[in-house]
């Protein structure tokens, strides 16, 4: 400030004593301005995205989970109904020992998945394909035929494969989702269709 003195005359060095002083005002109101866009796009980012509940990072979301949960879980129910009007049994009344043991490795894995707080159902098909599914809500199809080619650590990493698929729906609006499982399920059935039709020609 003694150079600033020396240099500008006593009535100037007040003037720009002033002038610093209106310049660090407006530089901390610039600051709050600021601060406030920041908050702002803050509460945006805030409201299209949410806590990955695997990585603990903030991922795009296109569906909230209670959505989700709901869309999903209508879905299963429906087959359910499908499934008992066209007299097939599911759960314990299709296979007891079976429908016991995919319980029990359910219970070993969702306990200790990103999903632990939401109540989940494994739910047992009788289909002999080898196949399970979710569809984004709390329910875990799984087909009696796969319960019966898999051991039970197979079946624990199909089971923790199926919660962890929960966050691709969320990524993906339901509709397209439901929509890519369709594609998969099809190209898989007509995978084991022509490995079928390979095995009775040798």
């Amino acid at each position: 400030m003694k150079v600033i003195q020396y240099l500008i005359p006593d009535c100037a060095a007040g003037t720009l004593k002033m002038l610093m002083v209106l310049l660090g005002v407006s530089f901390l109101s610039g600051c709050q301005v600021l601060q406030s866009i920041d908050k702002g796009l803050y509460d945006v980012a805030e409201a299209v995205t949410e806590t990955d509940r695997v990585t603990g990072q903030r991922a795009l979301s296109t569906a909230n989970r209670s959505q989700q949960i709901a869309q999903g879980n209508q879905y299963v129910e429906k087959m359910l109904q499908d499934e008992r009007k066209k007299g097939r049994r599911v759960d314990a009344a299709l296979d007891a020992r079976q429908y016991q043991r995919l319980v029990r490795i359910f219970d070993r894995i969702h306990p200790v998945s990103h999903l632990r707080q939401e109540r989940w159902k494994p739910v047992l098909i009788d289909r002999d394909s080898f196949n399970a599914f979710t569809t984004g809500g709390t329910y875990i199809v799984v087909h009696l035929g796969l319960m019966k080619q898999l051991n039970d650590a197979e079946v624990a990493a199909v089971v923790g494969h199926e919660i962890a698929t929960v966050n691709l729906h969320l990524l993906m609006p339901y509709s397209k989702s439901v929509s890519l499982m369709y594609i998969i399920s099809k190209g898989l059935k007509e995978w084991q269709n022509k490995e079928v039709e390979n095995q009775k020609r040798v």
